[in-house]
């Protein structure tokens, strides 16, 4: 990273604590400063050892998205589109009482989860890749539901202030 460019825009935003990366991405580039990535950096990994810490980790993701969205003006990309949809769209299923197709939405979220388990269990040849896609699942849920958590609860633009 170029600190002479990460200084020129006032650095991170202390106010983040998730997505504060893309937060300052946005500004960086913005600024006429290029995003340079490469797959030669190597790094390791450690994924939450229980459901609880995952889910908290990956709400906050969807509340620092949301708010990244909201500071700097933009719409998410497609895929964080989608993502943002799964939540309202299972909840629908309150209304299944009135009608089947409102829990078509979660039936299909959970299936998507399973075929992507059969799928992972299929290409690491692991019977417990099975779990990966309700794992993966939960991670998009908890997702979205931290977007929507912070998009509705957001503070007019005049109560907003800049880093």
């Amino acid at each position: 990273m170029r600190i002479d460019a990460f200084r020129a825009v006032g650095g991170y935003d202390a106010r983040f604590s998730h997505n504060e990366d893309a937060e300052l991405d946005h500004r960086l580039t913005a600024a006429g400063h290029r995003i340079w990535l490469t797959g030669r950096t190597r790094l390791t990994y450690f994924p939450r050892a229980r459901l609880g810490p995952l889910i908290r980790q990956y709400f906050n993701f969807g509340r620092g998205r949301a708010r990244n969205l909201q500071k700097n003006g933009t719409r998410p990309a497609a895929r964080q589109a989608v993502v943002a949809m799964l939540a309202p769209a299972a909840a629908l299923v309150v209304l299944a009482p009135f009608g089947a197709v409102f829990a078509l939405p979660l039936l299909l979220w959970l299936l998507a989860c399973l075929v992507g388990g059969v799928m992972i269990a299929l290409q690491t040849g692991r019977p417990r890749g099975l779990v990966a896609g309700l794992v993966a699942g939960t991670m998009h849920m908890a997702w979205s539901a931290g977007f929507w958590r912070e998009w509705l609860s957001r503070k007019p633009a005049a109560e907003r202030t800049p880093a």
